[in-house]
């Protein structure tokens, strides 16, 4: 294909030395503007080994990725408030008198909502239950905001109150079980994702 003037881009610069038609640039350096020499990453993505496209650790692509990191804190306060709301029905399904629980909410606050069928003080039960569930409203909040230090203290807290299931007897809590697994999975990944 000619450029217009009788030849083709392609042999007009070899003919004159560089693609864009100057002087061939010759450097002792190994750089355009005699830098010192950058030894290549290898990868399409100055990664790894030659010939990957994946990236090596410490390179750009491993820095924070803000949407990710944005989009695993508001999962993770979502989480929380769930907890916190469900936590909420299950007290105000025992203060009814319904006799079931929601695999969903807090284990605490399920024994101190046993507490009242046993004769247990209706306004101590409910106050108890209004701070843990405003605990991880709290936390839910912060979270929400990105602060892996809320999400860490809500995992552990939630990772006691599965112990404290356990503890109360596996056969009865199998559901309760398994919810909190899946929770404590969800939260642990937005923990890493909003600290990484």
């Amino acid at each position: 294909m000619s450029n217009g003037f009788g030849q083709s881009p392609n042999k007009q610069a070899a003919a004159q030395g560089t693609v864009y038609g100057g002087p061939t640039i010759q450097t002792s350096e190994g750089t355009v503007y005699n830098g010192p020499v950058v030894p290549p990453r290898g990868g399409a993505h100055n990664g790894g080994a030659a010939g990957t496209a994946y990236p090596a650790h410490g390179s750009i692509s491993h820095l924070k990725n803000p949407a990710a990191s944005a989009a695993h804190a508001n999962k993770s306060g979502n989480v929380f408030f769930l907890i916190a709301a469900l936590s909420v029905l299950n007290t105000v399904l025992a203060m009814s008198g319904a006799g079931i629980a929601l695999a969903l909410g807090l284990g605490i606050t399920r024994m101190f909502d046993a507490a009242l069928s046993q004769g247990g003080s209706f306004g101590s039960v409910l106050a108890v239950n209004a701070l843990v569930a405003s605990v991880f409203v709290l936390i839910g909040v912060f979270a929400r905001q990105g602060k892996g230090a809320a999400i860490l203290v809500g995992l552990l807290l939630y990772a006691g109150d599965t112990v404290l299931l356990a503890i109360d007897g596996v056969a009865l809590h199998i559901p309760s079980l398994v919810v909190h697994a899946i929770f404590l999975f969800s939260i642990y990944r937005s923990y890493r994702t909003v600290q990484a």
